[in-house]
């Protein structure tokens, strides 16, 4: 432990409830030296694209919760606790209001997942990794085998099928 506070520079704390990372206001204002434009000017038209599908009245639950997944799914925010708050639920809640609507919150992101990733393989020159880290993924393996899940193929055959 002495050794990760000394690197760190603060007391960090092991078998918290829940993983954090407390970062000074002026270092979120920082620029990312090696940020992509393109890249995030091409997932954020895909991503319109996507949310500009549903309807406008009201979205029921399934609806908000799809969109507000889709609007985090970069930056690995997609999960259950993040969405719930979002929602001013609690997972539990969510969880329970899904189930009587007949899904669950891991259905509505795998299956948004899917929808983008086959809209980003179709629609875009991006690299499958890049595909991947866009659609929440932090490797290509597990990318991969979602894919292959969700078509039967490989994202690159899949890709190639396509064009």
């Amino acid at each position: 432990k002495a050794a990760f506070d000394r690197y760190f520079g603060i007391d960090v704390q092991f078998g918290a409830g829940r993983n954090l990372v407390r970062l000074r206001d002026e270092d979120l204002r920082a620029p990312v030296l090696n940020a992509d434009g393109k890249l995030l000017d091409v997932l954020k038209r895909c991503c319109e694209q996507v949310l500009a599908q549903l309807p406008e009245p009201r979205p029921n639950l399934v609806d908000q919760v799809r969109r507000y997944a889709a609007e985090r799914l970069t930056q690995g925010e997609a999960r259950l606790e993040n969405i719930a708050q979002a929602l001013g639920l609690s997972a539990r809640t969510l969880t329970r209001r899904l189930s009587e609507a007949g899904t669950s919150f891991n259905r509505i992101v795998d299956e948004l997942r899917q929808e983008l990733a086959e809209k980003y393989l179709m629609e875009t020159s991006l690299s499958i990794t890049e595909i991947a880290f866009a659609v929440g993924y932090t490797n290509v393996s597990a990318f991969d085998t979602a894919f292959k899940r969700w078509t039967g193929q490989t994202p690159y055959r899949y890709r190639a099928h396509a064009a």
